[in-house]
């Protein structure tokens, strides 16, 4: 063969071709390197790395049209069948779930599809990974648990009536209680003991408006005198801003003492202030309920509740019971662990009916409605000589006094006039415009007899031209307060 020059192989031998190359191939190169033209000078070429050559996708047959044919790595969509390894039973990882897994860990579920077979059936756990049955129970029996027992046993159905709790386990459950009365049982009830209360009284079973006992109070001197609990940083926690109710009923049971609700704030340290309710006279008969509603002041965390009592006479006695102190505004008495019921306004009967509502604007309730039923005053009132009164009947309704008075009085007397002072306060006229007269009958012009509010006396007064009795009704308002004590005799009941 000749130097530089070219040669074609035909199959078996090798034919010059008759061009010689001019320029050697340059030296050196390594395994998998190809020789690259280094710059557009003829024969300019070096030996170079396959990685180092760029090659445009479209200089690559097919290789844009089957990239654009797979899925994209986020979010891919897949057509025909796609498959994917199948993981292990209970596995729980971000890997794809295969119609293979789907199957093998429901299987593996279906024990407690098997275990439980009917209606109302609970499927137990018995051990790790072992399911039992626990049968439908009888109707109002509940569920319970017995640590001693295996497997399902542990849990089962008992009737709730056949192992009540005894007294002292349901007293220990009330009293460690937190829904609605924030004293304990016995604090609120003195079934065992008045250790709570200070100063005055003692325990009594004479009477009691709940459960056995109350406290009794015998007074040692004729001067006011008070019971406290939870004085100090013993007493009851708070919260600085909150509204608070303390609640109590009271009897007199010898003489007549007034008795007034209190609830004394402190801070952790030190006393703050006191909220001081409404004074009321007990009943002698039943049970009169006293309450108190207050907003805890700034920096107070406790609360102590004070039962005061009036003046009096020595050795007079009061009981009290039911007391109690919760949240919110009002309410109903209920012992601790007893949602309080009513909250936000309360009925009051210790003087006829009335309704309250607690104004949060001006931290108090607010009497919104107020009957004292019909009231016979006929004893209240001395009719002149001449002037027979059958019977007087009074009620206030809110603001509205009606009046109903059958009489008789000679014929030809003078006008005549009776006092409202004798009936108390509560009841007087505000002025005559305010009055609305008419007849129970209709009688003649000289037979009728009109009862009239004297314009200077601002009494009642009357007129007669004929001795013919005459049923009189009429309406008037009153500026007076609600009376603190009902004048005469009930008339029937209030209605509901």
């Amino acid at each position: 063969m000749t130097t530089r020059s070219m040669y074609v192989f035909n199959g078996s031998t090798w034919d010059e071709v008759g061009y010689t190359i001019a320029h050697d191939v340059p030296a050196g190169g390594a395994t998998g390197t190809v020789l690259s033209k280094s710059s557009a000078t003829d024969y300019d070429a070096a030996w170079v790395a396959q990685s180092a050559l760029t090659v445009a996708q479209s200089q690559v047959t097919n290789l844009t049209t089957d990239l654009s044919a797979k899925a994209p790595l986020a979010s891919p969509t897949f057509t025909g069948v796609p498959a994917a390894p199948t993981a292990a039973v209970d596995t729980s990882t971000t890997q794809v779930a295969t119609t293979a897994f789907t199957v093998a860990q429901i299987a593996d579920d279906a024990v407690l599809k098997t275990v439980a077979d009917a209606a109302g059936d609970l499927v137990v756990g018995s051990a790790a990974d072992t399911f039992g049955r626990l049968a439908l129970g009888t109707d109002n029996h509940v569920l319970t648990v017995d640590t001693a027992g295996s497997g399902v046993a542990k849990v089962g159905w008992e009737d709730p009536t056949a192992n009540p709790l005894t007294t002292a386990a349901m007293a220990a459950k009330v009293n460690t209680a937190t829904v609605g009365n924030l004293l304990t049982a016995n604090q609120a009830s003195v079934e065992t003991s008045i250790d709570w209360w200070t100063n005055l009284g003692a325990r009594d079973a004479g009477d009691a408006a709940h459960g056995a006992a109350s406290i009794l109070f015998t007074m040692p001197s004729a001067a006011a005198s008070y019971m406290q609990g939870g004085y100090g940083t013993s007493g009851i926690p708070v919260t600085a801003g909150q509204t608070y109710t303390a609640y109590y009923v009271t009897k007199n049971v010898v003489g007549t003492r007034t008795t007034t609700p209190e609830i004394e704030w402190y801070n952790d340290s030190s006393y703050l202030s006191v909220s001081t309710g409404t004074a009321i006279t007990p009943s002698s008969s039943e049970w009169s309920v006293t309450r108190l509603t207050a907003v805890a002041p700034a920096n107070a965390t406790r609360a102590s509740q004070v039962v005061r009592v009036g003046a009096g006479s020595t050795s007079d006695q009061m009981r009290v019971d039911k007391l109690g102190f919760w949240e919110g505004a009002g309410g109903q008495w209920a012992l601790p662990g007893t949602p309080i019921t009513n909250q936000g306004f309360y009925t009051d009967e210790s003087c006829g009916r009335r309704l309250f509502q607690w104004d949060a604007n001006n931290s108090r309730f607010q009497q919104t409605y107020g009957d004292t039923g019909w009231r016979n005053v006929t004893s209240l009132v001395t009719p002149p000589a001449d002037l027979t009164i059958t019977t007087i009947y009074v009620r206030r309704i809110n603001s509205t006094v009606y009046v109903r008075v059958k009489s008789q009085a000679a014929a030809g007397i003078a006008a005549t006039v009776w006092s409202w002072s004798t009936i108390g306060t509560g009841f007087t006229p505000v002025d005559i415009a305010s009055q609305l007269f008419y007849y129970y009958r209709s009688f003649t012009d000289a037979q009728r007899q009109l009862w009239y509010r004297d314009t200077i006396t601002a009494d009642i007064g009357t007129s007669a031209a004929n001795p013919s009795p005459l049923d009189v009704s009429w309406i008037h308002v009153t500026s007076d307060a609600w009376p603190t004590t009902l004048p005469g005799s009930a008339v029937g009941s209030i209605p509901a």
